[in-house]
C-alpha cells in the first residue's frame, strides 16, 4: 500500500502538545515496512522546515529533514500539479497541491484535515487513527 502523509501528520508528530500527536507519532514511527510505502511531498518538506525553524536551529531542522528524506519517498511538485490544483474545487490551494501530488503515486492519503481532502480525490482519505484501525483490522 502506497501511503501519502500530509504535512499536518508530520507536524503533529514533531511538535509536542498538538491535538493529534499520539496517532500521528504512531504513523510516523511505522516507517517503510512491507506492505507499506510512505511518501511525503517536496512541498511538505519545505513547509515542515519553515515551521520547525521557528523552534529549532537550522542544523536541527536540516537533520530532521534528512531523516525524513531517508525514511520516506519524497514526491516532486511540478507545473502539472499547480495546474491541477488550480482546476480543483478544493477550498485550500496547498491541500489541492497535496492531492495532485498524491494522486500520481499513492493509494491513500493520511491527514488530520480530512475535510479538505474527502470529496476532492478518488483516493481513500483517512486520519492517522482511522488508518491505524484499518491496518489493525485487516
Amino acid at each position: 500500500m502506497r501511503v501519502f502523509l500530509d504535512t499536518n501528520v508530520i507536524l503533529d508528530a514533531l511538535i509536542p502538545g498538538r491535538q493529534h500527536e499520539e496517532f500521528s507519532k504512531r504513523i510516523v514511527n511505522i516507517g517503510n515496512v512491507d506492505p507499506f510505502r510512505f511518501s511525503i511531498s517536496a512541498l511538505s518538506m519545505a513547509n515542515i522546515a519553515y515551521i520547525m525553524r521557528k523552534m529549532n536551529t537550522l542544523n536541527e531542522v536540516k537533520q530532521s529533514i534528512n531523516v525524513m528524506r531517508n525514511t520516506w519517498r519524497v514526491l516532486s511538485l511540478d507545473e502539472y500539479n499547480i495546474h491541477d490544483a488550480l482546476r480543483s474545487d478544493c477550498p485550500d490551494f496547498e491541500d489541492a497541491l497535496q492531492i495532485s501530488i498524491a494522486e500520481e503515486d499513492c493509494d491513500v492519503i493520511v491527514t488530520n484535515n480530512t475535510k479538505h481532502f474527502k470529496g476532492y480525490t478518488a483516493l481513500e482519505v483517512c486520519t492517522p487513527e482511522e488508518f491505524l484501525a484499518n491496518i489493525s483490522a485487516g
